[in-house]
C-alpha cells in the first residue's frame, strides 16, 4: 500500500491519426432572413465549422456563385458572401453549402436575403388655394414607393396667430390722421401628425397613393402640410402649402356724435386674408375721403 497520496493535473496527448477527434459540419446560428439596405455592401453570414476546415460554396437560383460571373460577389475568408452595392434584383434565397471531402460529408443551409429600399415620394400639386367659411374642401395627394411598403403619415405645422386689430382713423379735419398698422404674431411648432376625423379624411389606396382631404376649410387651416413616408430603410417627406383666403368683414364701426365745428374721429376695424384696404365714403352723397380731407 502506498502511504502517500498525489494530487495534481495530468494531460495525456495522443498524436496518432487514429486517435484524433474530428468535428462534424455544424452551422452555428445562421439567421434567415438577413436584411440589407439598397446600395450598401451586404455580407450574408454563414457561420459553419468542422474539423478539418470545410470547403464552402455559395449558390443562387441553383447556380454556383463565382467571381468570374458575378463581379459584385465575393466569398470572404470567413465563408460569408459579400455583395457590393446590393440591389432589389439581388433579393432571394441563397444556399451556403459546406463539405469535408476527406470523409464525404456535405451539408447546406438556405438563407433568404431581403433588400430594403428607402421610400421615394412625390406630390402632384405643391400648392393650393381655398376660401374660408364656404364649406370648401381640398384634397392633397402623394405617391410613394419603396420596400417594404412605406407607412404614410400626414402632418400639419400648427400655427398660433394673434393680432392687434387694424384701425384706420382719418379725422374729419385737415389734420393728418393717425394710422395704426396690423401686427401679426405667428408661432410655428413641430409638425403635428393628423388623425382621421370629421374634418380630416385620410385615404390609403393601392399603388402607393395616399390622400388627405380637409373639409369645411377655416382660416386656421392655412399653412404647410407634410406627407411623410417611412420604412425600415429610411424616410422622405414633401411639403404642400395651403393658402386660405378670408373675405373682408367689418369688426369695429360705431356711430359718433360731435359738436358742430369740433373734430370727430370715426374708427373702422376690418379683418380678412389678405388684409383688406379700408376706404371711406359718405353715405348721404357717396363722396369719397382720403387722407387730409376735411
Amino acid at each position: 500500500m502506498w502511504a502517500n497520496s498525489y494530487r495534481g493535473t495530468s494531460e495525456c496527448i495522443l498524436n496518432s491519426p487514429e486517435s484524433s477527434v474530428q468535428q462534424r459540419l455544424t452551422f452555428r446560428d445562421v439567421q434567415s432572413p438577413q436584411e440589407f439596405r439598397h446600395g450598401e455592401t451586404a455580407e450574408v453570414v454563414c457561420d459553419v465549422i468542422s474539423s478539418p476546415v470545410p470547403v464552402v460554396v455559395w449558390y443562387y437560383q441553383d447556380k454556383e456563385i463565382t467571381e468570374e460571373h458575378h463581379s459584385r460577389f465575393q466569398v470572404l475568408p470567413n465563408n460569408n458572401l459579400q455583395i457590393h452595392q446590393v440591389t432589389k434584383a439581388d433579393e432571394g434565397v441563397y444556399r451556403c453549402e459546406a463539405s469535408v471531402e476527406a470523409r464525404g460529408e456535405i451539408d447546406f443551409v438556405d438563407i433568404a436575403m431581403v433588400v430594403n429600399v428607402p421610400p421615394v415620394l412625390s406630390v402632384f400639386q405643391p400648392a393650393f388655394n381655398a376660401t374660408a367659411d364656404y364649406q370648401e374642401s381640398v384634397t392633397f395627394t402623394c405617391m410613394t414607393s419603396g420596400s417594404p411598403d412605406p407607412l404614410v403619415t400626414w402632418h400639419s405645422l400648427s400655427r398660433y396667430t394673434d393680432s392687434v386689430e387694424g384701425i384706420s382713423s382719418p379725422l374729419l379735419t385737415v389734420s393728418p390722421p393717425p394710422v395704426k398698422h396690423l401686427v401679426v404674431f405667428s408661432f410655428i411648432s413641430q409638425g403635428q401628425q393628423l388623425e382621421p376625423s370629421e374634418q380630416y379624411i385620410i385615404a390609403r389606396l393601392e399603388g402607393g397613393r395616399s390622400m388627405l382631404t380637409i373639409r369645411n376649410i377655416r382660416q386656421g387651416d392655412g399653412g404647410t402640410y407634410t406627407c411623410r413616408a417611412t420604412n425600415k430603410a429610411g424616410s422622405q417627406e414633401r411639403e404642400i402649402f395651403l393658402k386660405v383666403f378670408v373675405q373682408p368683414h367689418i369688426t369695429q364701426l360705431k356711430n359718433v356724435t360731435a359738436v358742430e365745428g369740433s373734430a370727430a374721429m370715426i374708427s373702422c376695424g376690418a379683418e380678412g386674408e389678405p388684409l383688406p384696404d379700408i376706404s371711406w365714403r359718405r353715405a348721404s352723397d357717396g363722396k369719397a375721403f382720403t387722407d387730409g380731407d376735411k
